[in-house]
């Protein structure tokens, strides 16, 4: 008899894989064989970026594409139910919708909040949810706001001031119309 335990028939397996970006990461998001990674550089001259990447058969990571942002990525998520066409969304200084190509990341819609006119730059967001039948995503802010945003028109459908501080986070429950926020 051995004295080495063989592991039950019915055990998980699983490998660790690690994967280095040339950034500082503040935030990812998972999806199935996909991983979105953001930065968070401060500087006048810092350059931000959206590292997508990939899970090979051999479970290893490797990056498929990055794009460049003007600002610091707060959250990053994939579409429910994305698939292979990638589609995630990111937080910054606007809401992001990108789709992953099989080399490239790309911005195919760019959200802002215009509640403050008067600045040129809009308030930061802090958060993002998708709600549970995909057709809307909710943003929370320092400004103090949650916006729920159609994202078959392109537009917000409703924001209402939520707190009496910057509003750190916000989640749709099973209802897409019913959210919840924290701030």
């Amino acid at each position: 008899m051995s004295d080495e335990l063989e592991p039950p028939v019915n055990a998980v397996q699983s490998a660790k894989t690690s994967y280095q970006p040339s950034f500082f990461a503040n935030t990812l998001g998972w999806s199935g064989t996909h991983c979105a990674v953001g930065s968070f550089e401060k500087g006048e001259n810092a350059q931000n970026k959206v590292e997508v990447l990939g899970l090979d058969e051999k479970r290893q990571l490797y990056k498929r594409g990055e794009a460049n942002v003007p600002f610091p990525v707060t959250k990053i998520m994939y579409a429910p139910r994305s698939g292979e066409d990638g589609l995630f969304a990111t937080a910054g200084h606007t809401l992001q919708l990108w789709k992953t190509t099989d080399s490239a990341v790309e911005c195919v819609k760019t959200l802002t909040n215009t509640r403050n006119s008067r600045n040129s730059t809009p308030p930061p967001l802090t958060s993002l949810d998708w709600s549970s039948d995909h057709n809307k995503i909710g943003t929370s802010s320092i400004d103090t706001t949650c916006t729920i945003w159609n994202l078959e028109l392109g537009k917000v459908e409703t924001q209402l001031i939520a707190h009496d501080k910057a509003v750190f986070d916000i989640a749709f429950s099973n209802n897409a119309n019913l959210f919840a926020s924290v701030g």
